[in-house]
């Protein structure tokens, strides 16, 4: 493989994004650059807004991306790495070892009364075509037509960036929550460990965990593999000393 086969990873001056894209380009023996002119080759990034534009032209060129995010689980950690997609669907085979490590216990499935609503923020969505309150307007009004069920609305804040490690948090959130709502949000996959179906609006791993048929909101998806989506997940996500190791790349290059 050429150097010009290899990914060129851009890099941003923020904190955790500039680690990631420096361990992603060890990793794959591949440039690393903080330029934002889209060069010949792949690319890769820990997309932030300032990238997105050369994001989308690499997009359109119809060149290999990978797209890096904080990881599905223990993000304080962890690192996300997908090949042609903003996540992974939890779909394949896995081992159980990565996801057992984290000590995620799954529970068991409970009851409750109303619809939560778990946007991401404006400054995302709007990255992908649509303001945070248009989608809670539009998928209000969806779920209206369905269900009488009271809607709550939680948005996502400063306080609560750590919401992946804290159970406690959880709990609180998914009292008395029939099933979870979300746009792409990883918070539907988190739900459905915690025992609360969700649905998603986009294709995106929480969407394999449950469903993208709103119309079913009081009939909810309950997976009875749960366990095995998520050791999917945790196989797909890295610590900053394996991706510089690569191992992220041998996993990505053969997708």
């Amino acid at each position: 493989m050429s150097s010009n086969d290899l990914p060129v990873t851009y890099l941003t001056p923020s904190g955790s994004c500039y680690a990631f894209g420096n361990a992603f380009a060890q990793g794959c023996r591949g440039r690393a650059t903080t330029s934002l002119v889209l060069r010949r080759a792949d690319f890769a990034g820990f997309v932030t807004p300032d990238l997105y534009p050369i994001f989308r032209e690499a997009q359109e060129s119809g060149r290999d991306w990978y797209y890096g995010d904080h990881a599905y689980f223990g993000r304080k950690s962890y690192f996300r790495v997908s090949k042609n997609a903003y996540q992974h669907d939890a779909l394949g085979e896995a081992k159980p070892d990565r996801f057992e490590k984290l000590g995620f216990p799954i529970q068991n499935w409970r009851g409750g009364s109303k619809i939560l609503l778990c946007p991401q923020s404006d400054v995302f969505m709007r990255l992908h075509g649509i303001s945070q309150e248009q989608w809670i307007q539009d998928t209000t009004r969806e779920i209206k037509r369905y269900t009488d069920r009271r809607v709550k609305i939680h948005l996502k804040s400063p306080s609560n960036q750590l919401w992946q490690t804290e159970r406690r948090f959880w709990q609180s959130l998914l009292d008395d929550v029939h099933a979870v709502v979300v746009y792409t949000s990883v918070a539907g996959v988190h739900a459905v460990l915690n025992g609360v179906p969700c649905f998603a609006t986009e294709k995106c791993a929480s969407a394999s965990f449950g469903s993208m048929d709103l119309s079913k909101i009081e009939t909810p998806v309950k997976p009875d593999n749960r366990e095995e989506m998520a050791w999917v997940l945790a196989e797909n996500q890295w610590t900053l000393n394996e991706l510089a190791r690569g191992m992220a790349w041998e996993k990505l290059r053969n997708q």
